[in-house]
């Protein structure tokens, strides 16, 4: 009993559970709403249109997936394989569509695209061809899975090409002695391999999808998330909007336990230590220029165009006027980003530092549930929050204290939701940290006499500040291009960039949206640079170049 009642007063037991509560309460709250008795609005969705919901939302999900994965799996393989011309900065430059967020290239695509852009204004220019006479439309669903495939590649190229660098050199050199070639290795022997790193990749991009709303919302698109969108703002129907969110949450809860079964059931791993990575090898000149010409490919429709554009609006749209403006939005959101990264690290360190003191399987499962936040639609996530804060409002009136609990025009909503929604990034940046250093320097720390306590902040805490800098710059960067739980939990007259961005190209003023999205873009891209270079993998010295057969 003393021991347990030790474990309950420890800071870093209760830093544990504080974040297992934070993230279980909205969801509980969710629920509640959820059981609601079923009213018009809700009969009329499930009678006419929650089949339409389902099926886009499959759909787009699934092509989006199947897409995004035939681009990154095949970066992957040829960054890893081959030294081809321009690699080193290319390999860099294939993660900055991380920066971009999609519905900021959905906008500018779809100018591009419509009659006054530069794809009709180039065919009636040189070809005189008039495509608007034919009755040329755009198709919303592939239009959106393109734009998904180009932004949200980066998340399986970036996890196959970690499991890629970690393989025996070994495998590859016996294909070859067996008579394959590179592409028939790659078909024959790694792809079954890749399938877990592919799967968690995959996993990802379907989390990304489900959770967009400015995409759908711009295409027109049902899905899960504008239909909760429409149920809140359109009809005022929160009952609705948190049934839906309901049905949404068990689909991804599904995904979820299906991504964990493929890592379970589809392992692999070396097992001596006198393996080998796999070392780029020189390929022949046609070969090497065709890698280069993929890749520059990929990076000219996810980088070059959307950036570009957003470069040439700016010169017809600069106005110092709205600067003020949006140095006010700016600032909204950056102090926001802050809070919530801030919160969300502490959180984090103290969890994983209580599960490595306190190994028991409770709080190891209780840590990892911990981390579903990030698998949760934002529009979602939103929908608990309002939930359990309307409920906090209500305790607070009834205890006459009603001015200290109504906090939903502040950004406590807001900046709760982030913490929750990015738990799980700065969890695993944390636990991959520790997991590098080991228990050596701490146990070592405890026998001369340190408490837990003591020996985190003197002895592990410095060995593990880059992995705790870097999980900070990405819990910043996706609060930066988060849209859907700003829209929904934003205060009155609380803007940002997402936001600005949203909010001209709802109006169709197109030129207006160049500066807030290439702000966006410019802080994602740095941070996104700066994790880079404290990632181990970056940061370490380029391998030797081995010369393979032509």
């Amino acid at each position: 009993m003393k021991r347990s009642f030790s474990c309950i007063r420890n800071p870093w037991i209760f830093t544990h559970r504080l974040s297992v509560v934070s993230v279980s309460l909205p969801f509980i709250f969710l629920a509640i709403q959820a059981a609601a008795p079923a009213n018009e609005n809700w009969l009329h969705i499930r009678g006419w249109l929650l089949q339409t919901y389902v099926l886009d939302t499959l759909l787009l999900t699934l092509s989006g997936v199947f897409i995004a994965s035939m681009i990154g799996v095949p970066l992957a393989w040829i960054t890893c394989l081959f030294a081809f011309p321009g690699k080193y900065f290319i390999e860099w430059a294939l993660v900055l569509p991380l920066a971009i967020p999609p519905y900021i290239s959905a906008y500018i695509y779809y100018h591009l695209m419509g009659y006054t852009g530069g794809f009709q204004a180039g065919l009636r220019t040189f070809l005189g061809l008039d495509v608007n006479r034919f009755g040329f439309d755009i198709p919303p669903m592939p239009f959106a899975v393109f734009i998904f495939a180009v932004t949200l590649f980066p998340y399986v190229y970036l996890i196959v090409k970690a499991f890629l660098k970690h393989q025996s050199a070994s495998l590859y050199e016996n294909t070859r002695l067996l008579g394959r070639g590179a592409w028939s290795s790659f078909f024959g022997v790694f792809l079954p391999l890749m399938a877990p790193s592919i799967a968690g990749g995959a996993t990802l991009v379907a989390f990304e999808i489900l959770s967009d709303f400015g995409v759908t919302s711009h295409f027109g698109i049902h899905t899960f998330s504008t239909a909760i969108f429409s149920a809140w703002f359109g009809m005022s129907d929160a009952d609705s909007a948190a049934k839906m969110s309901v049905m949404l949450l068990g689909a991804v809860f599904t995904l979820a336990a299906f991504n964990k079964l493929a890592q379970r059931t589809l392992k692999y791993r070396i097992v001596s230590s006198k393996e080998r990575a796999l070392l780029p090898r020189i390929p022949s000149r046609r070969v090497g220029l065709a890698c280069t010409f993929f890749c520059v490919l990929v990076l000219l429709f996810s980088v070059i165009i959307p950036v570009g554009q957003l470069f040439s609006w700016l010169t017809l749209s600069w106005n110092q006027e709205l600067l003020p403006r949006l140095w006010q939005n700016a600032r909204n959101i950056v102090s926001s980003a802050l809070a919530a990264t801030s919160c969300t690290m502490i959180l984090a360190v103290g969890t994983v530092n209580a599960t490595r003191l306190f190994p028991s399987k409770p709080n190891l499962a209780l840590a990892q549930f911990a981390t579903i936040g990030y698998s949760v639609p934002g529009a979602v996530l939103a929908m608990g929050v309002i939930s359990l804060f309307s409920f906090i409002s209500r305790a607070g009136a009834s205890f006459g204290i009603h001015d200290l609990f109504d906090i939903s025009r502040t950004t406590a909503m807001l900046i709760f939701a982030y913490a929750v929604r990015f738990f799980a990034i700065g969890y695993h940046a944390v636990e991959s940290g520790f997991s590098k250093v080991g228990n050596i320097y701490g146990e070592a720390a405890r026998t001369l006499g340190a408490g837990p306590s003591e020996t985190f902040f003197r002895v592990e805490m410095p060995l593990i500040r880059n992995a705790i800098i870097s999980g900070f710059v990405l819990v910043f960067v996706d609060i930066m291009k988060e849209l859907p739980l700003t829209m929904i939990l934003r205060p009155f007259n609380f803007n940002t960039l997402g936001t600005s961005v949203y909010d001209f190209a709802k109006n169709e003023i197109m030129e207006e949206i160049a500066l807030p999205a290439i702000l966006i873009i410019a802080v994602c891209a740095a941070f996104i640079a700066i994790a880079s270079l404290l990632d181990k993998s970056y940061s370490a010295a380029r391998p030797e170049v081995r010369r393979g057969e032509r």
